[in-house]
């Protein structure tokens, strides 16, 4: 099953606040697509990377080496057991919204 559909519904529910969007599961499986127009287009590794560190709320990984979301590399700025904010100058910024079974990029 995919996910897709749901990249409509979150941005349209974001009040312009979002233009792209994506979610993985705690254990850093894609459930949407790259298919979509509006996907951020997440690696596997990358997606694995989110997964383990939202599920484990340890954000070592992305202190030392920032969050990487479809080869950008964000500035990592803070997080706590259920969300992961992050910045890129000129490139906007990435939230990571941890829910039971997944996290929303």
């Amino acid at each position: 099953m995919s996910w897709d559909s749901y990249i409509d519904n979150l941005i349209g529910h974001s009040a312009g606040a979002c233009d792209m969007a994506c979610i993985v599961g705690l254990d850093g499986s894609k459930w949407t697509t790259d298919a979509h127009a509006n996907a951020l287009q997440i690696t596997a590794q990358e997606a694995a990377v989110v997964g383990r560190c939202l599920n484990s709320g340890d954000y070592t990984q992305f202190q030392s080496s920032g969050i990487v979301i479809a080869g950008i590399k964000y500035q990592f700025l803070r997080g706590d057991d259920q969300i992961a904010l992050g910045k890129k100058k000129d490139n906007g910024a990435v939230t990571l919204q941890k829910s039971k079974s997944a996290v929303v990029i």
